[in-house]
């Protein structure tokens, strides 16, 4: 009986464990998408291990329920079986339903839905950019065409892209100012 215990409460705390270690993925992932610059900085892998091991510990909050709760409950399962004996109790069926399944559901449909929208106006920003630049390009060759001093009409500005906007040492170094125009 208590290896069969010792079994459901490793089960069920590596289980959980796995669901909160892929909305950590998720939140990474977001956090990459969204705050690039901070995101490579050392404080971010520092949390990020902090938040893996929380993960861990907040999974093993199962363990100690799974093992005493037959004892608690006066609900032993029968020698030979090895099932946990809540399994027939709805309210902490609901509770567990809810804690490692509906909850990490809408949490990771969140997450990804902010990352495709951040993707997606990234996509759209990219599109209208290479449409300006090639605008440009052949305003540029008109007026070559047509001016037999090209100098005398610079072509008209066009902002660079978002990321060409910081210089080799920002990209290395970033302060505050530098981040500030990057982040949405």
């Amino acid at each position: 009986e208590a290896w069969c215990l010792i079994w459901l409460a490793t089960d069920y705390t590596a289980t959980y464990a796995s669901v909160l270690n892929m909305l950590l993925i998720s939140y990474d992932r977001w956090l990459m998408i969204s705050y690039p610059i901070e995101h490579r900085s050392p404080c971010h892998e520092k949390r990020t291990l902090i938040l893996a091991w929380g993960a861990w510990a907040v999974a093993s909050l199962f363990f100690p329920i799974i093992i005493i709760w037959p004892f608690a409950a006066d609900e032993r399962t029968p020698k030979w079986d090895c099932y946990e004996s809540f399994s027939e109790h709805a309210g902490f069926n609901a509770i567990y339903m809810i804690l490692t399944f509906i909850a990490p559901f809408a949490i990771l449909s969140y997450f990804n839905i902010k990352i495709y929208i951040q993707i997606h106006k990234r996509s759209k920003a990219k599109k209208a950019a290479a449409t300006r630049h090639v605008l440009v390009a052949e305003e540029d060759a008109t007026a070559t065409s047509t001016n037999p001093h090209p100098q005398g009409n610079p072509p008209p500005a066009v902002d660079p892209p978002l990321c060409d906007t910081l210089t080799p040492v920002d990209r290395a170094n970033p302060t505050p100012k530098s981040v500030q125009h990057l982040t949405p």
